[in-house]
């Protein structure tokens, strides 16, 4: 056992004998097996990120940064053992990939852009071989013992239509891609003053800012990281931005309620009545009227007050998170009141008249729902992965 942690061992007691190095503003870091990561490369990495993707939430703080570099030097170690090499050409194509994805640095070598930009050659490079070896490893040890079984499918479903509780959001979304990392700060400010949807997306049309107001999305389908943090996240806050796949996504909560999963999987049959808000309160004196009349006298009240009701049936969980919550609560035949949680200027009266389960499942809901257990295994996978090989190691903060 002593011959595992030796190399290390003697580094660290190297750094104690010999105080920091050559310059006094350098300082050692932290130590993985014989090799040191200082503040320099800490300060190297910080930068790069910085310009990389142009936003103060890419840089992270230094204790992230320091267990990127850390992980970083446990991938290169692995590799030589499982003598996975970087060829020339492979890391031209990463390079090319990833400048690509963030949009800098066009038509320029790295060398170049390096130069240019007062950035560290050497920090980038090994960032860009940790992202190939990494990869290799992947392909190597986790992706070909990865599948999705139609039992996996069927049992997913099969809890959708149990009894117990699912947490059904309504929110806002914007996705901000990579390349528009300079405007990722400016988004974030416009949604903390409340500033609408359809302006972000005119103002940010330009740097491929997308937006989108989502109802009815159920926790379960969202990935294990953005699952935690909408978990607790409260209505009316703001989360993100998350770094997802090419770039960043906020969310902008407005309604978050328990619905059990075998109602929200019901088809509903309702009549619905919607009139501009400036009418509902003349609506709704004759709607109460109504009192559990059923949906016949919902219909004639709405032709009373010169409307007609539409004839719905629906997936329960293709409604807004209100309503299902208010469905779910509600008598045959009681006239039940929504406003827009997104803020417009519309005003539902909802009766609700039959409901029967259903058992057909979308084909791209199936497709989902294999993405999504797909995603939970690589990620679960990956990250024991990389527990396991960091544990084979010497790996010392300082």
């Amino acid at each position: 056992m002593m011959f595992r942690w030796f190399p290390g061992l003697c580094v660290f007691l190297f750094l104690i004998c010999q105080g920091d190095f050559s310059h006094a503003s350098v300082k050692a870091e932290a130590i993985v097996d014989d090799k040191v990561i200082t503040s320099l490369d800490v300060d190297s990495r910080g930068k790069a990120n910085y310009f990389f993707y142009r936003t103060s939430y890419a840089e992270g703080n230094r204790g992230e940064v320091l267990q990127s570099l850390i992980d970083e030097a446990v991938l290169e170690i692995e590799a030589k053992g499982l003598g996975i090499t970087v060829e020339k050409e492979e890391l031209e194509q990463e390079t090319e990939r990833l400048l690509s994805a963030l949009g800098v640095c066009a038509g320029q070598s790295l060398e170049l852009c390096a130069e240019e930009n007062g950035l560290d050659l050497k920090t980038i490079q090994a960032h860009l071989r940790s992202r190939v070896i990494w990869s290799k490893i992947l392909a190597a040890k986790v992706v070909p013992f990865l599948s999705v079984t139609n039992d996996e499918v069927d049992n997913f479903i099969a809890e959708t239509k149990s009894n117990g509780l699912e947490t059904v959001l309504d929110m806002e979304q914007v996705f901000v891609p990579l390349r528009a990392g300079s405007v990722l700060d400016l988004v974030v400010g416009e949604l903390q003053k409340g500033v609408g949807l359809d302006k972000i997306a005119e103002r940010y049309r330009e740097h491929g800012v997308y937006v989108d107001h989502t109802v009815g999305a159920s926790l379960a389908m969202f990935s294990q990281d953005i699952k935690k943090v909408l978990r607790q996240a409260e209505v009316g806050e703001i989360v993100g931005p998350i770094k997802i796949d090419r770039g960043y996504l906020l969310l902008k909560l407005f309604s978050k309620v328990r619905v059990r999963k075998s109602f929200m999987n019901s088809v509903a049959s309702m009549k619905q009545l919607s009139v501009p808000a400036k009418e509902a309160k003349g609506v709704a004196a004759v709607m109460d009227g109504v009192k559990g009349g059923g949906c016949l006298s919902f219909e004639d009240a709405a032709k009373r007050v010169g409307f007609e009701s539409v004839d719905l049936e629906v997936l329960v969980k293709d409604l807004s998170s209100k309503l299902q919550s208010m469905l779910e609560h509600a008598k045959f035949g009681e006239v039940l009141r929504s406003e827009g949680s997104d803020g417009t200027d519309k005003v539902s009266f909802v009766v609700l008249c039959s409901l029967k389960d259903s058992d057909e499942v979308r084909p791209e809901e199936v497709a989902r729902i294999k993405q999504m257990v797909y995603t939970d295994k690589i990620v679960n996978a990956s990250s024991r992965l990389m527990g396991a090989m960091k544990a084979r190691h010497f790996i010392k903060k300082l």
